[in-house]
């Protein structure tokens, strides 16, 4: 009935049933995964009315329990889909679909698959959809980001007497983009909204 498919890998139709609609796949090295497709294999179809909410296991860096995150859903209308997990390891985290059952092992994710009423899903799919970024994430991208454009420009810093021989350049002090960076991040840290004025 349900699958899923990692570049690299042979398909995997075969999960393990841990409850009425409830499946899970264990997947070993996740890290080197970029994308999962899951699917309805056609064999059987999702009752009408329901769908399969998909969620995705990452194993905890420190062994605790693991960060479960709701990655999307298939129905029959839609028998397929593809997820980019890279670089999603547990941000928006969701409740473990499975109750309290912790199914990881070392170097492993699990890939749990809810057979739920659609009303169920929308739920689920308004919820995920609905976190929006948060002041503190405005804060830490414009800090990185600032960052990076410091770190970049200064990268083709030179002397000033080379920078004088290289009539086809513009040139500026690095001292002023020292300073811009301060005051930029001092008014980020004041008021995080200060740029929408």
């Amino acid at each position: 009935m349900l699958g899923y498919i990692a570049a690299g890998r042979l398909v995997n139709t075969d999960p393990e049933q841990i409850d009425l609609g409830k499946f899970v796949f264990t997947i070993p090295e996740p890290q080197l995964i970029n994308h999962l497709v899951v699917f309805l294999t056609g064999e059987v179809a999702i009752e009408e009315g329901f769908g399969a909410s998909i969620f995705l296991a990452w194993p905890s860096p420190d062994g605790g329990e693991a960060g479960w995150q709701y990655l999307g859903y298939i129905t029959n209308d839609k028998p397929s889909a593809i997820f980019r997990i890279s670089g999603t390891k547990p941000q928006e985290l969701v409740h473990n679909p499975f109750g309290g059952m912790g199914m990881m092992g070392d170097n492993m994710a699990n890939l749990a698959i809810c057979v739920e009423p659609l009303e169920e899903m929308a739920h689920a799919m308004a919820e995920s959809q609905a976190a929006a970024p948060t002041a503190s994430d405005f804060m830490q991208f414009a800090s990185v980001t600032v960052e990076n454009l410091f770190n970049f420009v200064t990268s083709f810093a030179a002397p000033r007497e080379q920078a004088l021989r290289d009539a086809d350049n513009d040139w500026f002090p690095l001292g002023a983009l020292q300073r811009w960076q301060e005051i930029f991040l001092s008014k980020l840290q004041r008021d995080p909204t200060f740029w929408k004025r």
